[in-house]
């Protein structure tokens, strides 16, 4: 008896861990739930000028730099494509693994914009893409 109420704890613990997501509402904007999103765009830069110190984003070290921000595109990309209607993959013209042509695309705003949400230049970028598609 005592095993299914680890269980339950372990579950509770996981999912309480579990980064927050970002859900659009009911007018189509997205709302930034935490995360790196939440984080200033100097946080980004920093991330991306380590990640360039330790090789790049091809070195299993610059990767691991900028690994927070990577998954947080991933998340956004699902949501995006599933919240957005006529959107299949918003970030499907950089091939199936986008992650480091988005990180290049939201730097250049970032620099111009250090005290902005990272989440907010991740929405910028998609919306730019989207009309793109348009």
């Amino acid at each position: 008896m005592k095993y299914p109420a680890l269980l339950v704890l372990m579950i509770i613990i996981i999912a309480c861990a579990a980064p927050p997501l970002m859900a659009a509402d009911s007018s189509g904007q997205f709302i930034v739930g935490g995360g790196v999103g939440v984080l200033p765009c100097t946080r980004f830069l920093n991330a991306m000028a380590s990640a360039r110190q330790q090789g790049g984003l091809t070195s299993i070290a610059g990767l691991d730099t900028v690994y927070p921000w990577a998954s947080y595109i991933l998340g956004f990309q699902t949501a995006y494509n599933f919240a957005v209607p006529g959107i299949r993959d918003i970030f499907g013209a950089f091939g199936p693994s986008p992650v480091n042509d988005v990180l290049y695309g939201i730097e250049p705003w970032c620099q111009k914009n250090p005290t902005a949400h990272f989440g907010d230049a991740l929405i910028i970028f998609a919306e730019k893409l989207r009309k793109a598609y348009e």
